[in-house]
This record gives structure tokens, sequence and C-alpha cells, in this order.
């Protein structure tokens, strides 16, 4: 029997551009990747493995810890797919700062407030549940029978405290809030949703349990999930950095706005902070006397403020590091006026509940597009082999793409999450690097992601 693995990411990719779908996950069985990271998707992942080992019972500092050298490694290794003319430096600090400070913002805000309304049954536990089958009862036919198999990691199964329903946590690091409406349609929630009722119904969960009373308890559960639990943390969009101090050795530079690794100084001996230069405030405070302010003080009541030209932005991590910073701003110690910097930067909102015939909808579609896709995939396979032969079997083989898997031009070639899609090269890029992508440096064969086994802490 033949079997297909497929994901969500494969079918997002997929709904960007079929060509992209087949050259980043199925090409010759395994799809390429950049050498160097995509900067998002690298910051991104370590956070998880942070959010992951804190659930799990890890103090900050060990999850951290663990976290940021494994990425240190990885970077010194594969480097980071930068925009023209940055200095590569400078984004892997900052994003190293940023990564530190997610992860703290979770340990302080996030967790603890997920926990106070939720038990954590499972963390990262992957879901390899049946797609679909094409079967066929004779025994000769064995051979070319067809199964997709749907393979799914939530970041956690959560038990609601009070109601017993089951949520999937979802966490999100992005540069602010996105709208109500874009969490009704993400496919994490519905992909997800459905593999893991699989699972409860099938297994009944029996293999988490490490006593009878455990046994008990998880073979008891609901076999539905009630909703996924979105769980956002905010790194604030990326602006230029204008000032001299900021500007990279080799070009323009780029900052993420955010108060978890940027803040503000005055000329000041010692000098005052302030995590924000554009803030309203929320409480009293005083104010250079003027026509607005003949007191000297303002009431606090929600007015904007600008601070002056003697304030400059600087980095946390060089100045007094992640961990300081995030405490002052943690105790109040940091313009109190201007409010919570670590409120401003996660949110715990209402949970997405899944209808079934959402699911239900979303399941007919995906077995839909998958069982074309592993017919088409069949077709490809034959002129895989014989790409490196003569032209005429190569051009054979790209007709073949064209007419499986076409490409999508425009958008999403120059602008896919801020940088160009990552098989630009092989699809516009030079003769050579089409043919032979790892031979160009700038591909290697991807390495399918796997979870971290489920460790305790020391």
């Amino acid at each position: 029997m033949q079997t297909y693995l497929t994901s969500r990411s494969r079918r997002l990719e997929h709904e960007r551009c079929p060509r992209s779908r087949y050259l980043l996950h199925e090409a010759f069985g395994t799809g390429y990747e950049l050498v160097r990271q995509s900067v998002p998707l690298a910051t991104g992942s370590a956070d998880h493995l942070i959010f992951a080992l804190l659930l799990r019972g890890h103090s900050p500092q060990e999850a951290i810890g663990q976290v940021l050298t494994s990425y240190d490694e990885l970077c010194a290794s594969r480097g980071l797919n930068v925009k023209e003319l940055e200095d590569q430096s400078r984004v892997y600090q900052e994003q190293r700062a940023l990564i530190e400070a997610l992860g703290r913002l979770a340990a302080l805000r996030a967790i603890p407030a997920l926990l106070t309304t939720y038990e954590v049954l499972e963390v990262e536990k992957l879901d390899e549940v049946t797609l679909w089958e094409d079967l066929d009862d004779s025994p000769e036919h064995y051979a070319t029978a067809r199964r997709g198999i749907w393979r799914s990691i939530p970041d956690a199964l959560l038990r609601h405290r009070e109601s017993g329903d089951l949520y999937i946590l979802s966490w999100k690091t992005s540069a602010e809030l996105p709208r109500d409406s874009d969490a009704r349609t993400d496919m994490q929630g519905l992909s997800e949703t459905w593999a893991l009722e699989q699972r409860l119904d099938q297994a009944g969960m029996k293999q988490h349990a490490r006593t009878p009373d455990e046994v008990r308890e998880l073979v008891a559960l609901p076999a539905k999930v009630r909703g996924v639990q979105m769980a956002y943390l905010l790194k604030g969009r990326k602006i230029s950095a204008k000032d001299d101090a900021q500007e990279g050795a080799t070009g323009k530079s780029w900052r993420h706005n955010s108060p978890l690794i940027w803040g503000y100084r005055d000329q000041s001996f010692p000098p005052k902070f302030a995590w924000s230069r554009d803030w309203r405030c929320s409480a009293p405070h005083p104010m250079r006397k003027s026509k607005w302010y003949p007191s000297g003080e303002c009431s606090g009541d929600g007015r904007l403020h600008r601070r002056g030209d003697d304030w400059t932005s600087f980095a946390v991590w060089e100045a007094m590091g992640i961990h300081e910073w995030l405490q002052m701003l943690n105790a109040g110690e940091v313009t109190p006026e201007a409010g919570s910097a670590l409120d401003s930067c996660w949110a715990l909102p209402v949970p997405n509940f899944r209808p079934q015939d959402q699911v239900e909808r979303w399941y007919r579609q995906t077995v839909a597009q998958e069982r074309q896709v592993a017919r088409d995939l069949e077709f490809i396979r034959e002129y895989e082999a014989n790409v490196q032969d003569p032209d005429f079997l190569w051009h054979r083989y790209q007709e073949r793409l064209d007419e499986l898997f076409p490409q999508h031009t425009e958008k999403w070639c120059n602008d896919t999450y801020g940088s160009r899609c990552p098989a630009w090269e092989i699809c516009w890029g030079p003769d050579s690097t089409a043919r032979d992508p790892l031979s160009s440096g700038l591909y290697q064969i991807r390495a399918p992601y796997e979870p971290k086994p489920q460790e305790e802490p020391d």
C-alpha cells in the first residue's frame, strides 16, 4: 500500500501555490527548504519550544537557556534569511532577545492565566490518523492501494476546570492582535480538532495514563473538542530604525516596535526609563507647565503624549538584559502612568468554538484535495528519477509539473509573509538551480518536524 503523509502546512502551501507545495514538501519524497532560516519561522519555532517546556513544568531559566543554546547552534550552522542590505548579526541579536522576552512574558502572564482556567493534559502530542483510504480487497491490487495520513501537533490539550470541556491550545506569536474573524477561518483549529477527536475516539487516550486512577479519568474524557483557546504573544510590527545608533553595519536596519526589547531613556544621570515614546496616560502625572497644563500636572484621563527629543531608544539586551527589564516592567517601575507594557503584549481571548459542521466541511474539502495530490504525485514520480538525463526528459518533467502543479504568480512569489517565496530561486532563478537545488548551496533536504519527547523537569 502506498502511504502519503500530509498536514496543515502542506495544504496551506497548496492553497497559496501548488508548485511551491510540490517543491517545498513533495519533490523527490521530501521537498526542499532554504539553508538560511526564515527569521519569523525560526523565532516562532524557538518560542513554541519554550512554551512547551514551561507547560511541562520547567523553570523559565531552564526553558529559555535550553532553547537559546539550540537557537545559537542552528543560526551558526544555517544563518538567517535576512532582507537585502540588512545586518544579519543585528537581526540575530534582536531575534534572540525577542525569543527570551516572549518566553519570559509567557511565564509571567499567559501561562498563569491559562492554568487558572484549565488543566494541561498533553503538550505537543503528535496525532497521525488516517485521512482517507482507497482500498481493494484483492491481494493483487494491494500494492496500488493508497492511504493518506494526516499529521498534526496541537500545542496542548486543555481541560476546563469547571465544565470539564476539552480545548486545544494554539500559541500565536504575531506582530499585533488579528481581527476576530481571522480566528474563525484559521485552519489549525479545524484540522487539529478533527485529528484529535479521531484519536480520542479510537484510543481513549489510554496510552497517556501512568496509574489505574489516571486510566479511568482519561478514558472518561469526552470525545469532542469544544473549541480552540488562542494565546497571543505580540512581538510588535517592524519599523525603520532611523537614528545612527540603530543602523546596521552594512545598510538599512529595521527593528520590532516592542517594549519588551526596546526602551527609551532621557539624558539625565542616572537616566529615567520609559517603555514607549507615544503613550496614553492612565494615571495623574507631572507635565511641563504650558497653556495646556498650567498646573504642571495631567489629570491622567487617557490623553496621547509624546516624549521630547531628549528621549532616545535603546536596545534592552545591550543595556541591562531582558530579565532585569521585564522584572522592572512587571513591577510597574517604568512609567506606570502609561499603563502596563506587559499587558499590551499578550492576550487570552474567549475560545473560538468549532461547530461540528465546520469541521466536517473542512474534512470533505481536504480529502478531495489530498486524494488528487496523491494521484498527481504518482505521475510526477515517473519523471523524477530521470530529470538528470537528457534535456528531452527534463522538459517532459517540466511539462508535467505545469499541468499538475501550476505556478501561482505575482503576489505569493514576492510577498509570502513579508519575504519572497522560499521556492523563488527554483521557479524563477537560474536553470541550474531548478535542475539541482542542492548543488546551488541555497537549499537542503527538508527535515520533517518532530515534537520533543514529553520530558519531566529535573
